[in-house]
């Protein structure tokens, strides 16, 4: 689990994404880990741009923020609502 700190802002700009100082950003390890799916269903959901995410430096390490990983829960806990 990864937190950014910074102390003389509100707001931190990364790979074009704005994250809330202190918010909890997490890899797409834990984040399989906590959905209890594997790690290439996250990189599908990254792909099929319905998991947001930032890539640090680029092309390298993807992190997820809270929110978006929130987001994501919610829209894809009500989206299956009544789906058999």
């Amino acid at each position: 689990m990864y937190h950014l700190v910074i102390n003389n802002t509100e707001d931190i700009e990364l790979s074009q994404d704005i994250y809330k100082v202190g918010e909890q950003v997490f890899t797409t390890s834990e984040v399989a880990d906590m959905l209890k799916v594997k790690q290439r269903t996250i990189y599908n959901w990254i792909d099929n741009k319905e998991l947001h995410c930032t890539r640090l430096g680029g092309k390298g390490s993807i992190r997820i923020t809270q929110s978006e990983l929130e987001r994501f829960v919610n829209n894809t806990a009500h989206n299956r609502v009544g789906t058999p």
